[in-house]
């Protein structure tokens, strides 16, 4: 396996894991998915605003 193939699985299994938490996360918040995925735009959004200015 070369290093391109792996950074790409690594890449894969993280982004799963991460669906997954959120996912997890969701159900305890008792909120969709996308409501969570969201806000969670939202969020990453004001911050990268805030380190332009």
């Amino acid at each position: 396996m070369d290093l391109d193939e792996l950074i790409q699985r690594t890449q894969v299994a993280a982004d799963y894991a991460l669906r997954q938490g959120m996912a997890e996360l969701a159900d305890l918040l008792d909120i969709s998915l996308y409501e969570l995925d969201k806000k969670r735009c939202e969020r990453s959004l004001s911050h990268s605003i805030k380190r332009l200015h």
